[in-house]
């Protein structure tokens, strides 16, 4: 029931609104929608003051914002990378080498990436990405050592059945014979 010349209209806008769009870049970076929107927010809460903000509160603003959304990134490098190889695990010597590996590559992540802003400005925030993935760590082992003593009691107990089976074969083959 929406009038022709209604819709026509909104199509022009649309094509004229979103075909000239352009991805945003910080620092050279193609900034992704959900980022933009950390941006966008932070930018609002400099600007809701009764003064104009200090050109260097926004810079700050904007450059801890992309250090946050970089060690999130790291941090679902580092999970992504442990979820992926999980079920391979044998030992806890296992875990550690898979958290050693998964550490590494997100922490090769966040060095990779173009920074906006110094490297002491990103020591702290690589600090604090190395100490989040020690934290997540230490939940994801407990429960994986968990996991691994439940399947070797597993194993333990096929084993033990395999034994018995085999056993009581060789007793059914002599009872047999006798």
């Amino acid at each position: 029931d929406i009038d022709e010349g209604f819709l026509t209209m909104m199509n022009e806008l649309f094509e004229h609104l979103f075909k000239k769009l352009k991805p945003k870049n910080i620092n050279g970076n193609p900034v992704r929608p959900d980022e933009l929107v950390v941006f966008i927010n932070s930018y609002i809460q400099n600007f809701n003051n009764d003064s104009t903000p200090e050109p260097n509160s926004i810079y700050e603003s904007t450059l801890e914002n992309q250090f946050r959304i970089l060690v999130a990134k790291s941090i679902d490098i580092y999970i992504d990378t442990v979820s992926q190889n999980d079920a391979e695990l044998k030992s806890e010597q296992d875990i550690n080498n898979l958290h050693q590996y998964a550490k590494d590559k997100a922490i090769k992540n966040f060095a990779s990436e173009k920074k906006f802003g110094t490297y002491s400005e990103g020591a702290n925030f690589k600090k604090d990405l190395i100490a989040k993935v020690e934290q997540i760590f230490k939940q994801w082992k407990a429960v994986s050592l968990i996991q691994l003593r439940k399947l070797q009691e597993q194993i333990s107990k096929t084993n033990l059945q395999v034994q018995q089976v085999q056993q009581a074969q060789i007793n059914d083959d002599e009872a047999k014979e006798a």
